[in-house]
């Protein structure tokens, strides 16, 4: 009986230990620490040309550099090319290549592809002002060296964006735009835990290391990423040459999941929240 009576006494104290770690596990998609360094400063600097082919045939090309930050650090060039096709009076049918090569924290560079197409109708209210939407499917591919952990390969995105502009004269117009950018493959985080007694993140089970991509539930959980607005003056030269000055505010929001390549360890997930006020110059030629 003496022993028995001992056993039924240690036995709920070792239990003890066991629930108040249990009791620490919190589930981590309710409380992702979030990242706002403030508003952030760029410059975007672009130059195109664009070609009627046939009256209802435009052809495009350009190249375009942008950078923020530290503009030793935190640059981008761009090379596009593409064309719109006019299906109706105010309907035209697009089409887009993008070739993107970023730089970052100086030696880290990355290449992607980007296909778009889409659709843009244009309404006009008199001869000074119009209003113009487009809508973009987009498809973007990231080659080299990544953590397929941490964002997907393959991205897709729809964009959604306005425009209405007023010309004052011949010469002078005024412009401002609005864009929506939805992403089709955000991650959608699985059933993950954050142990606040050992700092770390776990199962359901309280283990920190598990089976490859574990606390993914995938790369297919849809979201609105981007805002942009835009506002600006052109002037025109003559009917080839063209120049416009503007603003761009431009609000990026990313789930940042840091793991390791095997995908079996998170170390940290990050709401990143990023506001930059951009300046913007581009040259636009006609033939």
């Amino acid at each position: 009986m003496k022993k028995l009576a001992i056993i039924f006494f240690i036995m709920p104290m070792l239990l003890i230990p066991a629930q108040r770690a249990q009791a620490q596990l919190i589930p981590a998609k309710e409380d992702i620490p979030t990242n706002d360094p403030g508003m952030k400063y760029g410059f975007h600097a672009t130059a195109e040309a664009e070609h009627k082919i046939f009256p209802y045939l435009v052809a495009n090309i350009g190249t375009e550099v942008r950078m923020q930050g530290d503009f030793l650090y935190d640059r981008q060039w761009r090379f596009h090319g593409g064309a719109e096709y006019k299906l109706a009076k105010r309907f035209w049918l697009t089409g887009e290549y993008t070739l993107i090569r970023k730089h970052r924290d100086g030696d880290k560079v990355s290449i992607r592809h980007r296909v778009s197409i889409g659709l843009k109708e244009t309404y006009k209210f008199n001869k000074k002002a119009k209003i113009t939407f487009s809508e973009r499917l987009q498809w973007t591919h990231r080659i080299g060296d990544m953590n397929e952990f941490q964002s997907a390969r393959d991205q897709f995105a729809i964009k959604l964006k306005a425009k209405f502009s007023y010309d004052i004269s011949k010469k002078v117009g005024l412009f401002a735009s609005g864009e929506v950018r939805v992403s089709l493959r955000e991650p959608n985080l699985g059933d993950i835990y954050y142990d606040a007694s050992q700092w770390q993140y776990t199962d359901a089970g309280g283990s920190p290391v598990g089976e490859p991509g574990w606390f993914l539930d995938g790369f297919n959980k849809l979201a609105v990423n981007r805002l942009r607005g835009n506002i600006g003056a052109e002037y025109n030269f003559n009917k080839q040459h063209k120049l416009q000055l503007s603003a761009l505010l431009d609000f990026d929001r990313e789930l940042l999941i840091d793991s390791d390549k095997k995908g079996t360890v998170i170390k940290s997930l990050v709401n990143d929240r990023r506001l930059t006020l951009y300046g913007r110059i581009t040259y636009s030629f006609s033939f």
